[in-house]
């Protein structure tokens, strides 16, 4: 894994809370080493992410891009179509929900 500057990291905190001006005064960023993480909740479970991630970026660590996941962030649905761009914020809770058949 390639280690980050920390003029690296501090850039990229920085481009995080541009993106995310309400989250300035909550952010929880941690540095971890030379990384820095921010905390999320996925179907209940606390889980530490490298910001900036996006929910795509998110369900590929999770493997869970498959045919049939809808995803909501903080009870709010997002459409499949926004995943890539759609960025979390520290705090934030995803809940996943995946489609059976059954009757």
């Amino acid at each position: 894994m390639k280690s980050i500057s920390l003029s690296a990291a501090t850039r990229l905190r920085r481009s995080f809370v541009k993106h995310h001006p309400d989250s300035l005064e909550s952010c929880q960023l941690k540095r971890t080493g030379t990384k820095l993480t921010m905390q999320i909740t996925v179907n209940n479970q606390p889980m530490a992410v490298e910001p900036p991630i996006s929910v795509e970026a998110l369900l590929q660590q999770l493997n869970h891009l498959e045919k049939g996941i809808a995803l909501a962030v903080n009870s709010k649905i997002i459409s499949r179509s926004r995943w890539e761009s759609y960025l979390l914020s520290d705090g934030d809770h995803i809940t996943l929900i995946k489609a059976t058949a059954g009757g």
